[in-house]
């Protein structure tokens, strides 16, 4: 435990150290987060990014800019892997943070994308980043716990965006609302359970019908099916 709590000290004194101040360009940050990353110094880098990406004007910078877009790409990636490391040392409260960090960049740059003009969220770099991020972004929710503010996330989130992965995670959301946390082994008519879940699934089965052209993996299609049937005509969900 001494070991894990100096080596969390350090991270902060190397970060404070390597990081570039504000007159570096974000090609010169990204090299240093990198650096970092790649010698076992995930929660400096992390750090560094996530302090980077919270003070951008991105009236600055194009979000068609590729540097940029792997920038935010890499910045939340090196707080998962901050987030693993802090957690394989037992320092529950910094991994938390971590994670929180990663949920923050990843917002950050998927509603910065759908700000824009239509022709640059077209862009499809930027789209392939935007889906990566909003993927992403829910496994942290999942991870963190927090199933509740994922689901409402997603429920205001375009379904373009909105990849197999995330539908499987607000699908076991919505499965345990009445608690939100991720277990579906619950009874969704139960009395004291429908008014509560009754909305959020609705929510859900709305976005699944808009995403004509998506095939899911037989389990999530299997459940989205019975909670169909919940909703239907006869359903217990459907008063």
């Amino acid at each position: 435990m001494i070991a894990a709590v100096l080596s969390f000290f350090w991270a902060s004194a190397v970060m404070a150290e390597a990081c570039p101040d504000g007159d570096a360009s974000l090609v010169q940050v990204r090299n240093v987060i990198n650096d970092l990353g790649k010698n076992n110094q995930a929660p400096a880098a992390a750090d560094c990014g996530f302090a980077w990406a919270e003070n951008m004007n991105f009236d600055d910078v194009a979000l068609t800019d590729k540097v940029l877009i792997n920038f935010f790409l890499e910045a939340a990636d090196l707080n998962r892997r901050a987030y693993r490391k802090r957690a394989a040392a037992k320092l529950d409260q910094s991994a938390a943070n971590y994670l929180d960090n990663e949920i923050a960049l990843r917002r950050q740059f998927v509603e910065q994308v759908l700000k824009a003009d239509p022709e640059i969220q077209n862009y499809q770099p930027l789209r392939r980043a935007t889906t990566i991020h909003l993927s992403a972004m829910t496994k942290a929710y999942v991870d963190r716990k927090k199933y509740s503010e994922m689901a409402d996330y997603l429920s205001r989130t375009p379904t373009s965006i909105i990849d197999s992965e995330a539908v499987r995670a607000w699908l076991q959301a919505v499965s345990s609302c009445d608690k939100f946390d991720g277990d579906s082994n619950i009874n969704l008519c139960a009395v004291e359970n429908k008014r509560v879940c009754q909305k959020k699934i609705s929510a859900f089965l709305s976005s699944v019908d808009e995403m004509t052209t998506r095939t899911f993996p037989p389990t999530t299609g299997r459940e989205i099916a019975g909670l169909r049937r919940l909703t239907a005509d006869g359903g217990c969900l459907n008063d």
